[in-house]
């Protein structure tokens, strides 16, 4: 697939993602004027859009409907961007910039930034709840566990236990694994939900294959934080070795972890030439996660 191609396409489908967000604040009642403000502030702020890319890459391939791919797509879309604005706080990351402008917190003030967290989180399962979808009950449950203590929390959780103490890579993949590779393996799993019964159980290579794609997710954004800059990164760098953080760069170095990326990057690509999805929007956006430089 041409480079051209997919950009088109992308820039489509974050037209109607970003749409389908409007729509969803237009029909609530905040009776707040400064959270409402700051809810804009994020999302009129936006990043890679990676996560909700995955989702609608992945819903093409498999055939799924556009209006529900699009919600679910939204809907993690949301869950990340809480996950930002609490990370950043001062009691977690203690980020002072994000996507190249001050972090919520710094532009408004702490107690804002959490309102405004809890509020992108329950977006998130009312864009799942905006309209039917199938296997709702399925995906709501997925994500609720990929987003929960099971996934995401629990893994920033156990990222906080250890930080400056000593530890092994194993743990690290583990802490990758929940923290941030849990939400990127449901945005590839869960659009199959919607072209499948509900007996349906996501086949064991899928699922290998988005836990991989998770993981390298994380890999590659520990070698940024080690070795870009805040101009291409929108935020401070090498902040993981400052703070004593543990992560595949700190533990396994440049080269090391360089090595291990493409280790998974061989599994990936044996996944998209096995399934014949050489060419396909999901078979761009999954390269685009391990060759980034942003």
């Amino acid at each position: 697939m041409e480079k051209n191609k997919f950009e088109i396409w992308s820039k489509k489908k974050i037209k109607f993602l970003d749409a389908a967000f409007y729509t969803l604040l237009d029909s609530i009642s905040c009776p707040s004027e400064k959270l409402s403000d700051s809810i804009k502030y994020i999302y009129q702020n936006p990043g890679k859009r990676i996560r909700p890319l995955l989702v609608l890459a992945a819903g093409d391939t498999y055939g799924a409907d556009s209006d529900m791919l699009i919600n679910l797509a939204l809907s993690i879309e949301l869950i990340h961007n809480y996950s930002l604005i609490h990370d950043d706080l001062p009691a977690m990351d203690n980020d002072d910039f994000r996507r190249g402008l001050p972090t919520l917190h710094k532009k408004y003030d702490e107690a804002t930034a959490i309102l405004a967290g809890d509020a992108f989180l329950t977006l998130a399962f009312e864009a799942l709840t905006y309209q039917p979808m199938t296997n709702s009950h399925k995906i709501i449950n997925f994500l609720a566990r990929s987003a929960g203590l099971a996934g995401m929390v629990g893994g920033q959780s156990i990222d906080i236990e250890y930080t400056n103490k000593d530890t092994s890579y194993e743990l690290v993949k583990k802490i990758n694994s929940f923290k941030t590779g849990k939400i990127i393996s449901s945005c590839i799993v869960l659009p199959i939900f919607l072209v499948k019964d509900s007996s349906y159980t996501p086949e064991p290579s899928l699922v290998d294959f988005s836990n991989d794609v998770g993981l390298i997710f994380q890999l590659v954004d520990d070698l940024l934080d080690g070795i870009s800059s805040f101009e291409k990164m929108g935020k401070k760098v090498q902040k993981d070795q400052i703070n004593k953080k543990n992560t595949g760069f700190t533990i396994l170095g440049v080269e090391g972890l360089k090595k291990e990326i493409s280790l998974i990057s061989d599994n990936i690509d044996n996944y998209i030439k096995e399934n014949n999805l050489t060419g396909t929007y999901l078979d761009y956006i999954v390269k685009f996660v391990y060759q980034r430089s942003y």
